[in-house]
């Protein structure tokens, strides 16, 4: 896992986690990619859940509200355990299963193209996404954005 930021996006196809995907060697079968992409869309609603019990985290974005750092700009990582062990574990759940079927992707690149003007309708991973999860914070939006 090589980034800091883990967002698990769904659409009518897949699920993946957008800046450290990869692939391996040997094709998944589709019963172990199904299987495993049901048990994340249960875990996160399982984190969902939870958030409803215990609360969520609230970012002011830019420098001052903690979205960004202020030294180097980059984005800052959600601590869920912050807002309760339960949350934590519930995270770092998505986290391992995400990072599972990041494992199995059959894309070798899933992010070739992406924001490529002229082939970006040829990225992997063009089209409508849901944004799930994210350990990202400058990727985090009310439901109201």
């Amino acid at each position: 896992f090589v980034s800091p930021r883990t967002t698990t996006r769904s659409s009518t196809t897949s699920s993946s986690s957008s800046s450290s995907l990869c692939a391996t060697s040997s094709a998944p079968s589709s019963a172990a990619a199904a299987d495993l992409k049901s048990k994340l869309l249960d875990a996160i609603s399982n984190l969902r859940t939870l958030q409803e019990r215990d609360g969520s985290f609230a970012i002011d974005f830019g420098v001052k509200g903690g979205e960004i750092n202020a030294t180097s700009r980059a984005p800052q990582k959600v601590d869920y355990y912050a807002i309760s062990r339960d949350m934590g574990d519930a995270a770092e759940n998505v986290i391992a299963l995400t990072n599972e079927l990041e494992a199995i992707s059959p894309t070798d690149e899933p992010t070739q193209y992406l924001g490529d003007k002229q082939n970006g309708d040829q990225a992997p991973l063009n089209g409508p996404w849901k944004l799930l999860f994210t350990t990202a914070a400058d990727a985090s939006f009310s439901k109201n954005s």
